[in-house]
């Protein structure tokens, strides 16, 4: 069945984003956290706290994958690929 009113926000952020060619690329969750890969040079990967749908907490903008393409997350780790260098990164969260 097609939807017939759109669905409920449960809450949003604004980014901020460096430019307008700056893009999400890629996003996974895990739990309280959203973890974003960004297509910019200097903040390619991104932490974001959902624990409060109404107060959304940005935790980290790191360059460990400058011009980020793609991100995944399994355990305790964290790998993102970087357009860049033709490389990916595992990055351990705590």
């Amino acid at each position: 069945n097609p939807l017939t009113s759109p669905l409920p926000e449960l809450g949003s952020k604004v980014l901020g984003l460096n430019s307008a060619a700056t893009a999400v690329r890629d996003i996974i969750v895990s739990r309280n956290l959203v973890f974003l890969a960004i297509n910019d040079p200097n903040d390619g990967f991104w932490v974001l706290d959902i624990s409060n749908l109404d107060d959304i907490i940005l935790r980290g903008e790191y360059n460990y994958s400058e011009d980020a393409s793609g991100i995944d997350f399994e355990g305790n780790l964290i790998y993102t690929s970087n357009q860049k260098n033709d490389a990916v990164r595992i990055i351990r969260s705590n």
